[in-house]
């Protein structure tokens, strides 16, 4: 597995398809920590580019147990980025997954990323972050 850069936050990802990441080129297959904003993995996610690695344990870089993510950049980034990925991967239309009002249901969030602590607090951060990558990803 290689870092890139600052190891702070990075988690672990598997490379689905070809990915420059400044002058390194990581091919489909590959296992790399990326210390990336959580919006650019859930842009990376969306596109069918990487996804959480699955040996990606809990104590790599989750972050806090306040099912809050922390600032950029903090061990929290971690944690966030697992829950964009969890959304990205929420099937449209199934009522198990999704709220009435449309939001991810903290259940079918907490089964995808094993995160038991997370709260509705949480989710709403990480619902809010990932409209916000997708918005600015258009």
């Amino acid at each position: 597995m290689d870092c890139i850069g600052d190891t702070r936050g990075c988690v672990t990802w598997r490379v689905l398809s070809p990915l420059q990441v400044g002058r390194v080129r990581h091919e489909p297959g590959a296992e790399v920590a990326l210390p990336l904003s959580a919006g650019e993995i859930a842009v990376l996610i969306e596109r069918g580019i990487v996804a959480p690695a699955a040996d990606a344990g809990d104590d790599a870089g989750t972050g806090t147990a306040t099912g809050t993510p922390a600032p950029a950049g903090g061990a929290g980034e971690g944690r966030e980025a697992r829950l964009l990925a969890a959304i990205a991967g929420l099937e449209e239309g199934n009522p198990d997954h999704w709220t009435q009002d449309g939001r991810p249901e903290v259940r079918a969030l907490k089964a995808a990323t094993g995160l038991a602590d997370l709260t509705a607090a949480g989710r709403d951060a990480a619902w809010a972050a990932y409209r916000e990558a997708r918005e600015g990803a258009e």
